[in-house]
């Protein structure tokens, strides 16, 4: 075991460099022009997706849990924080990813596209 007094100096190298890099990609992210892809936050497994599809009841669809909502809503502050503009929004059908927008700085209505049902 090896302890490093005062903090180790490999460890600060690494923490500097990333924040660095981050600060980097969020000045790119903040003059725009950038598609931004996210998967839908954390959603609760004992609830299966019932098919056919019906994307207007959620009830027959995996949805959000609270951790997921609480997580949407702090992807939406970071947005705001960071001040990344967002012109266009595209979103899955479900119910789950819908919701994941309620909380984002977004200039209106997503656009559902079919095409975002499922990757894989």
């Amino acid at each position: 075991m090896s302890v490093c007094k005062g903090g180790c100096p490999v460890f600060h190298e690494t923490r500097a460099k990333e924040y660095a890099k981050n600060r980097e990609i969020v000045a790119k992210l903040q003059q725009g022009g950038y598609v931004i892809f996210l998967r839908h936050t954390k959603t609760d497994w004992s609830q299966k997706d019932i098919e056919p599809f019906n994307f207007n009841d959620c009830s027959t669809q995996r949805n959000l849990t609270e951790e997921g909502r609480a997580q949407a809503v702090k992807i939406g502050e970071a947005y705001r924080a960071l001040n990344i503009p967002i012109s266009e929004v595209w979103s899955s059908p479900f119910c789950r990813c819908k919701d994941c927008l309620k909380n984002q700085p977004i200039p209106g209505p997503a656009t559902a596209h079919n095409g975002l049902r499922s990757i894989r």
